[in-house]
């Protein structure tokens, strides 16, 4: 009788000990296939056990027993692995079969041919890990840049179990339960076999969950992506991510939030930011919501933001407001080129735009220093119906700092303002809280005169109420290295 050989791939299989059949099964030394098929081997003496593992698989088989664990699902074998002639011996075809791969006996040849195979499977969990959850459905999906393609949906069986075929090595997958019928299923994501597998799903229980589709209506995922929470126009909260599906439990009964979409910048150029969704929660039900994308139109006024190089700067939100009305601004985000477009604008109409600069020493107490970036003066434009270059925004950086004390010498609040030689207001200004100034945007070799009004202010959320101050100023011939100046109150 021919001996057994065993092929991975048209690649022949070298054992040191001989194959066997025993009730149908065929047997193969443990080590020589879990190397064959790109596991690493490993073999516990005192609780005999064999396993083996890569980034995308995990399998271990107990000599005796005919419980297996595969990628952390229990799964009764015919025949278990077994010692013979001081030989670990493992069934061939479960092996094969339960990393993936294709397995073909031919009888005549007494051969076994191994092929990768483009399978997965896997079981979906209750809550608590350990009851299965039959008649759920299970959607495949493949990542194709940032949409979600959907690809396969199946139903579980009797202990839980699906399997999706025909997918593609290298390929990002995601597995989620049904938006409509499963949703509660945890979303699980893995690069086929590369990294991951997906074959443990769990559920749990979620108060709100949300998620962004197309104009196409497919799911669309960016890590990017954020979702706020705000109650009475405050915000609480932001939604946790979970792949393509953004989630909270914090919501109380009786309360009605405003869960609103920021876009990432790799967005922004595309799609319209959607509608927030208001709604009021009550206790024990599921809120669920899809933010449709719209796309954009050609964008009638565009522009750039960069520093005072001409350097492009990503990610700077930049800002749009009618002139009528500051207070009311929309935003959007700078791309990688440093671009930005605005839409929505009706012609005839003033607006300012302005540039969010996070200044450090302003946001966390800290002192300005040179070199810093500082935010630009409002530019006014009227938009008359037609495209409209802003050409570059420009941030300039701190070039000079002045300390601001009263006359005792503390920290004082004060509004600085720069002027040219002609007494136009020019550059770039900024005050904070900890009693310093900054300023740039200046030419070397001209005069400037620096303003700053210093006396007690009232904060509010829509103006700024002087009580008493006094304006005080220092007139100057810029050059790079002067020192600190300090304006000091009456």
């Amino acid at each position: 009788m021919k001996p057994i050989t065993v092929q991975v791939n048209g690649v022949a299989v070298s054992m040191t000990a001989k194959p066997y059949i025993t009730q149908s099964v065929t047997m193969v030394p443990f080590r020589a296939i879990f190397e064959a098929l790109s596991l690493k081997v490993e073999w516990d003496k005192s609780k005999q056990t064999v396993s083996g593992s890569n980034a995308w698989s995990r399998m271990e088989l107990k000599v005796g027993s005919l419980a297996a664990k595969v990628n952390g699902n229990q799964i009764r074998m015919q025949t278990p692995a077994e010692i013979k002639d001081g030989a670990v011996y493992v069934p061939l075809r479960f092996i094969g079969e339960e990393t993936g791969n294709r397995v073909t006996w031919n009888a005549a040849a007494r051969n076994i041919d191994i092929r990768t195979g483009n399978t997965i499977k896997g079981r979906v969990y209750t809550a608590d890990g350990v009851g299965s959850m039959s008649g759920k459905h299970i959607q495949l999906l493949q990542r194709q840049g940032d949409k979600l393609l959907d690809i396969a949906e199946v139903l579980t069986g009797p202990n839980g179990d699906f399997r999706f075929d025909g997918l593609e090595i290298g390929s990002d997958y995601f597995i989620e339960g049904n938006w409509t019928e499963d949703s509660d299923i945890v979303t699980c994501a893995f690069r086929f076999r590369v990294s991951g597998n997906c074959a443990r799903l769990g559920v749990v229980d979620r108060q709100a969950t949300v998620r962004v589709l197309s104009p196409d209506g497919d799911p669309m995922i960016d890590n990017e992506l954020n979702f706020t929470v705000s109650e009475n126009d405050t915000l609480i909260s932001y939604l946790g991510q979970q792949q393509n599906e953004y989630i909270t439990n914090l919501l109380q009964d009786g309360h009605t939030y405003t869960i609103s979409a920021q876009l990432p910048p790799a967005w922004s150029e595309r799609f319209a930011v959607p509608a927030p969704y208001t709604f009021t929660y009550h206790a024990g039900e599921k809120v669920k919501h899809e933010f449709i994308l719209s796309t954009l139109l050609d964008a009638p006024v565009i522009g750039r933001v960069t520093d005072d190089t001409g350097k492009p700067l990503a990610r700077f939100r930049v800002l749009i407001s009618l002139e009528s009305d500051s207070s009311n601004r929309e935003s959007v985000i700078s791309g990688q080129d440093g671009s930005f477009s605005l839409r929505g604008l009706e012609a005839g109409h003033a607006y300012l735009l302005y540039v969010d600069v996070n200044v450090p020493f302003a946001a966390r107490g800290k002192n300005p220093a040179i070199g810093d970036l500082i935010p630009p003066l409002a530019q006014k434009f009227t938009y008359d119906g037609t495209t409209l270059d802003l050409g570059n925004v420009k941030l300039n950086r701190i070039q000079m700092i002045g300390k601001v004390v009263n006359g005792e010498g503390k920290p004082q609040f004060g509004i600085p303002v720069l002027q040219d030689a002609k007494g136009k207001d020019v550059g770039n200004v900024v005050f904070t809280k900890s009693g310093y100034v900054a300023v740039g945007g200046m030419n070397e070799g001209e005069t400037y005169t620096w303003k700053v009004y210093i006396g007690d202010f009232t904060l509010t959320k829509e103006v700024t109420k002087v009580t008493k101050g006094s304006w005080k100023a220092y007139t100057f011939v810029y050059k790079p290295g002067l020192e600190e100046h300090t304006f000091t109150g009456d």
